[in-house]
């Protein structure tokens, strides 16, 4: 993590001639590991979400590399968040619940849910039968 930053620091420094100050600098890379906390959070929701998709489709290739990245994003997710638990940042477990509600809630409302096709498609047989 301190590699992109000391990039961004040089990037400053001899392009720009501005230096980050050290207080500064423990605030931008708090920021960068809360955004990347609430990314890997958000992306394992929408995995999750897929994972129960492909298996009610019985979707088994698309189910297995979905696993694959399920589980990446949650090792980032762990790595990042314990970081800063370890480091007494309470904070990061704030953004670990909001990065895992929204992940959800846009799974959830951007994918097609086929139980309700079903059950419309099962209504549509019983009133025409009527």
């Amino acid at each position: 993590m301190s590699f992109s930053i000391t990039v961004v620091q040089v990037i400053l420094v001899h392009l720009v001639g501005v230096r980050i100050p050290e207080g500064q600098q423990n605030f931008l890379r708090n920021m960068w590991l809360y955004v990347l906390v609430f990314f890997f959070q958000v992306l394992f929701n929408i995995f999750k979400t897929m994972e129960i998709k492909y298996t009610y489709e019985n979707k088994v290739k698309q189910l297995v590399y979905n696993s694959v990245w399920i589980n990446l994003v949650s090792l980032g997710s762990v790595y990042f968040s314990l970081e800063r638990l370890f480091a007494k940042d309470w904070t990061v477990i704030i953004v670990y619940i909001s990065g895992s509600v929204f992940g959800k809630w846009w799974a959830m409302t951007h994918f097609i849910n086929y139980e309700n096709k079903f059950y419309e498609l099962f209504n549509k047989k019983n009133k025409t039968k009527k």
